[in-house]
């Protein structure tokens, strides 16, 4: 069976997208470094998205919706979705089959 979603291909693939930008960031950064507590926003930055991502990365450990075929071990399982971080972004990019007569609305719902 051909997988899904690859992410070390190249091809294009449709996908819902979501983006997430931490709104305030720099406010809140200006804040804790004029009031000496940066180190502090940093730990507590770190923390939050530390643990977003691994809620998210467990989530993603579940085999696709796509996946058809039962003979497939752990192993091979596909990755659902593919995640990334930059700055106070970031990007999930959630794939549908193009032959997807729902047109991705189950995978909006799971994004």
């Amino acid at each position: 069976m051909a997988k899904l979603w690859d992410p070390e291909s190249l091809e294009m693939l449709p996908a819902i997208i979501c983006h997430a930008d931490i709104l305030g960031f720099t406010n809140m950064t200006r804040r804790a470094l004029k009031s000496g507590t940066a180190r502090e926003f940093l730990g507590q930055l770190k923390q939050a998205l530390s643990g977003t991502y691994d809620r998210l990365r467990r989530q993603d450990t579940l085999t696709s919706p796509f996946q058809v075929d039962s003979s497939l071990d752990s192993q091979d399982e596909l990755p659902v979705f593919d995640m990334k971080v930059f700055s106070d972004n970031v990007i999930v990019a959630y794939p549908y089959p193009e032959t997807d007569i729902a047109l991705g609305e189950p995978e909006l719902g799971s994004i």
